[in-house]
């Protein structure tokens, strides 16, 4: 994994009790495989959760071309768990 961030209402501290847990992952990770980590975790904590995967070529592909799902992402509040703000622009560059 390159880069794993939280967004949207948890990161920018809207979230409710029912909010799910939006998390944008790139890297070398399938959706089925996130899903599979992912579900369960939620299940425990009574959370869902709402991973959207990318490759780094196709994430870099996307926030290049202006994407509005990416773009609206990149522009809000974000918790990192895996990466920076440094790291990420180095691979949007």
């Amino acid at each position: 994994m390159l880069l794993s961030f939280v967004y949207d209402s948890v990161a920018s501290e809207d979230e409710t009790a029912d909010s799910d847990i939006d998390l944008l992952l790139v890297g070398k990770l399938s959706s089925r495989r996130a899903a599979n980590i992912f579900g369960p975790l939620g299940r425990q904590l009574g959370r869902e959760f709402n991973p959207v995967v990318y490759r780094e070529d196709e994430f870099r592909s996307n926030a290049r071309s202006g994407n509005q799902f990416i773009q609206k992402v990149l522009s809000g509040a974000r918790i990192w768990l895996i990466g920076n703000d440094n790291e990420l622009k180095q691979m949007l560059e």
